[in-house]
């Protein structure tokens, strides 16, 4: 079977996680690689927006909602995309050395492997906080860097499903801003 580039770069980064399968090292990366579940982030949001209703913050609430909604599209093109391209996950190819994905998505979760949702979640929020709060942006991105980094040794998803869950992420952000800006603005308007 003739393999494209971006195929033999990801099926090569699998591979290179061989030595370390079983390890405690790894296993310890793959508890932290949840840190971008849905539930988690969603709170997290929440949380966010909540505070700055509570301190009657504006931008603190704003960016919360940007959060939430940044989020919350990410997830809706991220299962877009999981219900349009079928992937293996990368154990199938450590395990089979197979690797399949086609058009066509599937509801069995060894089949989701593209795009990574916990990477596109990780990139969203990180870039909704870093609008507001430019000082951060360092530091969110390198979270959200490491979100999606963790998904490879964790055996969650292949470095194309990475790169293409922040490729995400960062346009679920964009337009949440922009739905941001407009509704805060027709609001300013009508003031």
């Amino acid at each position: 079977m003739k393999r494209n580039p971006v195929l033999r770069l990801d099926l090569a980064a699998v591979d290179g996680l061989r030595p370390w399968l079983g390890t405690a090292a790894l296993k310890s990366i793959g508890a932290l690689g949840h840190a971008g579940h849905k539930v988690p982030l969603l709170a997290l949001s929440a949380c966010v927006a909540a505070a700055g209703l509570a301190k009657r913050d504006t931008k603190l609430a704003r960016t919360g909602t940007r959060m939430r909604l940044a989020h919350l599209l990410s997830i809706a093109i991220v299962e877009t995309g999981k219900d349009n391209v079928a992937r293996s996950r990368p154990g199938r190819w450590l395990k089979e050395r197979r690797h399949d994905m086609r058009v066509g998505g599937s509801k069995d979760a060894k089949w989701r492997s593209f795009p990574s949702g916990q990477t596109a979640a990780a990139v969203a929020l990180a870039r909704a906080a870093a609008r507001d709060y430019p000082g951060l942006a360092g530091l969110l991105y390198a979270a959200a860097g490491t979100v999606g980094a963790l998904q490879v040794p964790r055996l969650a998803h292949f470095p194309s499903d990475v790169a293409a869950g922040a490729a995400v992420g960062a346009a679920a952000e964009t337009a949440a801003n922009a739905v941001l800006d407009r509704v805060v603005g027709e609001r300013e308007k009508a003031s």
